[in-house]
C-alpha cells in the first residue's frame, strides 16, 4: 500500500511551515465550519484550544490570539491560491524544435471591465470660480478731538 504522491507532496511542502500552520491545517475543515457560523472569530478560543493540544507558534511560544489570527489568514491565502493549470506539450509539437509551443490557455476567464456610458456618469456640480482683486480699505471719518 503506497501513498499517492499528492498526499506525499502535500506533506513535504508543509515542513517549511510552523507547528501551528500544520495542525491549522489538519483541522481546517473543523475550524472553518466553527468559525462560519460566528458573526467574528474567536481568536482568543482558537489560541487556547491549540495551547491546550500542545501547539507552538514558528518561535516555539503557545500562541496568542495574533499569532493564530496571523497563522489562520497565512493558511486561507494559501489554500484559496488558484493553481496554475499547465498543459503539456503534445508529443507531436515536443518534437518539433522549429515551432514553438501553444500557450496554455487561461485558468479563469477575464471578464470585461464594465462599459459606462455617458448616461452612467453623474456630471459634476458647477463650481464658482474665485476671483481675486486688490483689497480695498473703507474710507473712516477722520476723528479730531
Amino acid at each position: 500500500m503506497t501513498k499517492s504522491v499528492g498526499k506525499i507532496l502535500a506533506v513535504h511542502a508543509l515542513q517549511g511551515r510552523s507547528p501551528l500552520y500544520r495542525w491549522l491545517h489538519a483541522h481546517h475543515a473543523e475550524i472553518a465550519a466553527d468559525m462560519a457560523t460566528r458573526s467574528r472569530p474567536a481568536w482568543e478560543a482558537l489560541a487556547q484550544t491549540a495551547r491546550e493540544t500542545g501547539q507552538l507558534d514558528a518561535n516555539g511560544n503557545p500562541p496568542n490570539r495574533q499569532s493564530i489570527r496571523k497563522a489562520w489568514h497565512t493558511l486561507e491565502r494559501d489554500l484559496n491560491r488558484q493553481p496554475a493549470v499547465r498543459t503539456p506539450a503534445s508529443s507531436a509539437q515536443s518534437a518539433r524544435a522549429d515551432q514553438p509551443a501553444a500557450a496554455a490557455a487561461p485558468v479563469m476567464p477575464v471578464r470585461p471591465a464594465p462599459v459606462i456610458g455617458p448616461a452612467e456618469v453623474p456630471a459634476a456640480p458647477a463650481r464658482s470660480r474665485h476671483v481675486f482683486s486688490v483689497a480695498r480699505f473703507k474710507q473712516t471719518p477722520d476723528k479730531d478731538d
